[in-house]
């Protein structure tokens, strides 16, 4: 019978930059984060995303990058709460097929349709890790402007020692999903931003971003 210990160890083979077992896309990013959290000494986190896995195929889980199996991987890890919101019944369905697939059960997966904002707004607990992935980024501002409507109704319930990463970044912060939040966030004081390549993809450099406040 196979041990917890094996059992994690078999897991992190998917997030671990430069392997082959079960690729997902973003591994370095979701790495580093999974690094940043055990540095910090937090115990049983508490994990929310906006936009849910989409697909439940594993073909799609290196170009769509699979948070929510990574996250249901770290609170395995850690213990605590995964939480994932999504507009789309469609895609809830599909990622709650997902993670009872590959881990058995939704024992500390939640999962929620409907708005992101008003999900965000009315969150009663305090988060550890705060992951943004809502609304596709089409080259206008419009998922700029919903991922800032996002922080603007959380960043309060962001614990101190917490961290907020955001996806789809293009070429640089003023491009992308984050063009407008990032701004907000350094305004509020969340100053420590570590931008983190994820791939080239129609002639542009595309990122992820992990933002901290400031370590004393």
């Amino acid at each position: 019978m196979i041990t917890p210990k094996e059992r994690i160890s078999a897991l992190w083979r998917a997030v671990r930059p430069g392997s082959p077992a079960h690729k997902h896309g973003r591994q370095e990013g979701f790495a580093r984060l999974r690094n940043l959290l055990l540095e910090s000494g937090i115990q049983a986190p508490v994990i929310v995303e906006t936009g849910t896995l989409r697909n439940e195929l594993v073909t799609f889980a290196d170009g769509d990058g699979w948070s929510t199996v990574f996250f249901r991987k770290l609170v395995d890890e850690l213990g605590g709460e995964l939480y994932s919101v999504d507009i789309d019944p469609a895609a809830i369905a599909a990622s709650r097929k997902v993670i009872t697939r590959e881990f058995g059960d939704l024992a500390n997966t939640f999962h929620h349709a409907g708005d992101s904002v008003g999900f965000l707004r009315d969150f009663p607990k305090s988060i550890d890790v705060l992951y943004l992935d809502s609304m596709n980024y089409t080259g206008d501002d419009s998922s700029a402007r919903h991922q800032l409507a996002e922080i603007q109704a959380c960043v309060d319930k962001v614990a101190p020692h917490g961290l907020i990463m955001v996806d789809d970044i293009s070429e640089t912060i003023e491009h992308g999903k984050a063009a407008l939040s990032i701004p907000f966030l350094k305004n509020r004081g969340w100053t420590d931003l570590e931008l983190i390549p994820v791939a080239a993809r129609r002639q542009k450099r595309w990122y992820q971003a992990i933002i901290r406040r400031p370590r004393g």
